[in-house]
């Protein structure tokens, strides 16, 4: 596949495994989320933090993590990154 990198196994299976049209769609929804840190605002693609958010409509997801800026131990807030 020549279209987008995955950063983890998960994200390669997926990618393997679906056609590569889904692929690409799926890495395009997966970039359009960020996850958020309350502490410092950090932010970064669900993507590129090795995840995977695809077809997704809800607006409270959270998932705990530790944040690779200010290393605390947080819920991570999901939300849409339109500007993106």
């Amino acid at each position: 596949m020549t279209g987008p990198k995955p950063n983890n196994a998960v994200q390669r299976l997926f990618l393997s495994l679906l056609p590569a049209r889904w692929g690409e769609s799926l890495y395009r929804s997966s970039q359009d989320w960020k996850i958020t840190c309350p502490s410092c605002s950090y932010s970064v693609s669900v993507w590129d933090a090795g995840g995977i958010r695809w077809g997704a409509k809800s607006r409270r997801k959270r998932t705990f993590g530790k944040c690779p800026s200010c290393g605390e131990k947080v819920w991570f807030g999901y939300e849409d990154w339109p500007d993106r």
